[in-house]
């Protein structure tokens, strides 16, 4: 018997269709939102007024211009989120082990970058 999984990403604003996950951070807790381009844009846009009048405190400056946020840690993300709607136990918020990344591209398909 042959199976086909479908993983359709759904904008958490309005139900449509999501292009892109966007991870931003707020008063010390992460967030992470699956949107559409254009709801994307207009996030980024909203947070580049606040943070150009800003100052940060540590870290490095991120340059809220980039059109995605650092790939590594969205993949990770996504691949967390994938593996909890799947049954899938990860441990902490170390390392996903390898397997899991490998199932995660064969059932998505191909690599995400």
């Amino acid at each position: 018997m042959a199976r086909v999984l479908v993983t359709r990403r759904i904008d958490d604003l309005d139900g449509g269709d999501a292009t892109q996950t966007v991870l931003f951070a707020l008063a010390g807790v992460d967030y992470v939102l699956d949107l559409s381009d254009e709801h994307a844009e207009a996030l980024r846009a909203l947070l580049r007024r606040y943070a150009a009048a800003g100052r940060y405190i540590c870290g490095h400056r991120i340059n809220l211009d980039k059109r995605r946020p650092r790939v590594d840690r969205v993949r990770s993300q996504r691949i967390r989120i994938w593996a909890r709607r799947n049954g899938i136990p990860l441990v902490g918020d170390g390392r996903i082990p390898v397997r899991i990344i490998a199932l995660y591209e064969r059932q998505n398909g191909q690599r995400d970058t």
